[in-house]
């Protein structure tokens, strides 16, 4: 006894399934398209967020030495004069609030960077080296 089964009519339950399968896979490759970009764009965004704060340092940095600069010019006229303690006041605030700028974008490039390599999945090294005050 040798028996064979086959039925050509399976209601359509073949081409269904492969039509299933069909769309699971294009299902498949959208998501996989989709993570692709959002990883692209998470990426780019840390890295241009990266680069805008460590900009932001050395810009820091100058209005800090432009601070110091003006504090001490004015201090020399208020010695010499010329000038109003008021001015020494406001010279004072003014290199006060550059230190705090300073501080502020060198937290600021801490926290790209940790969104960097949030991002990437790795450490990365700093292209600039940013000085103590």
């Amino acid at each position: 006894g040798f028996s064979i089964q086959w039925s050509p009519f399976d209601g359509g339950l073949t081409k269904g399934q492969i039509k299933e399968a069909e769309a699971n896979l294009q299902e498949s490759s959208a998501a996989l398209s989709s993570t692709r970009l959002s990883v692209i764009s998470d990426v780019s965004q840390a890295y241009l967020n990266l680069n805008t704060a460590e900009q932001s340092v050395l810009t820091a940095e100058s209005e800090l030495a432009n601070a110091q600069e003006s504090l001490r010019l004015i201090q020399g006229r208020y010695e010499a004069g010329l000038g109003t303690f008021l001015d020494v006041l406001d010279a004072q605030s003014a290199f006060l609030t550059a230190q705090t700028n300073l501080v502020n974008a060198k937290s600021a490039v801490d926290k790209a960077r940790a969104a960097m390599v949030h991002a990437v999945g790795c450490p990365i090294k700093s292209e600039i080296q940013i000085k103590n005050p």
